[in-house]
């Protein structure tokens, strides 16, 4: 990365699993959305409108949560970010890019 006096230096930026944390909460928002549309179109499907809507508020209110777990996520790793450094600095921008896709999703 960088070399002063013949030493040369690696500066590595440990997420302690935060990346595969995000994955796996962004995995279960975008799931529990296309279940959500699934059964909604299977129920629709059969004449039971009311169960539809029904399961479809209640679909949603778990992805709202599962995107809200997200943003927290993302918020919480940038609390924890040196802005001092290059890497603080990209890792804050990655996590702005996760909430900032979290917070669309919320609004679709």
């Amino acid at each position: 990365m960088g070399e002063t006096a013949g030493l040369n230096f690696d500066v590595f930026l440990n997420d302690h699993g935060m990346q595969k944390s995000m994955k796996e909460l962004k995995s279960t928002a975008s799931m529990l959305k296309s279940e959500m549309r699934s059964n909604f179109a299977e129920l629709k499907s059969g004449g039971q409108v009311t169960d539809a809507y029904a399961d479809k508020v209640k679909k949603s209110g778990e992805a709202i949560k599962a995107e809200q777990n997200v943003i927290d996520s993302a918020e919480k790793a940038q609390k924890g970010l040196d802005l001092q450094t290059e890497e603080g600095r990209k890792e804050y921008a990655k996590q702005e890019i996760a909430i900032s896709g979290a917070r669309n999703q919320l609004s679709v």
